[in-house]
Formats: C-alpha cells, structure tokens, sequence
C-alpha cells in the first residue's frame, strides 16, 4: 500500500442569515438584495481564532475573505523574492 500525502486544508465555518415569519416588507426587501452573514476562518492547527467573526454582506464578499487567507498560508510556506 503506498503512502499517501497529508492534505493540509483551510477550515472555516460560514453562516447565512435568513428572514423569519414574522420580517416586514422592507426586511424582506433588505434580504432579496443582499446576503449577509459571518464567517470564521480557523488557523493552520484548527483552533478557533480570538476575536469576532468577520461579517459579509454577500457571498463574493466571503469568498474573498476566504481567498486571502488561502493566499496568506501560501505565501507564508513559499519563499518569495
């Protein structure tokens, strides 16, 4: 059986808020324009990080938070000039 390569991953955990029963038109008028939310990114060893969730106010917003700290693991493992 051959060896396999420990996978290194980025961990995070999102959460997207919804409407309930009871929101309003301009409620519901807010959450058709927008999709908000926060996200937490664990560190390199899978620990919660300190501090606040970063919020969002759509899923690109997100991605990008998660894109740079796919970049900022990277960088930190290669040498760059």
């Amino acid at each position: 059986m051959q060896n396999k390569k420990q996978r290194r991953c980025l961990k995070f955990t999102g959460y997207i808020y919804l409407p309930d029963e009871k929101a309003g038109y301009n409620d519901l008028r807010y959450y058709a324009a927008k999709t908000p939310g926060r996200i937490i990114i664990f560190d390199e060893f899978g620990d919660k990080p300190k501090g606040k969730a970063n919020a969002f106010d759509n899923t690109a917003d997100m991605l990008s938070y998660i894109e740079r700290a796919r970049q900022k693991r990277i960088y930190k493992r290669v040498k760059r000039k």
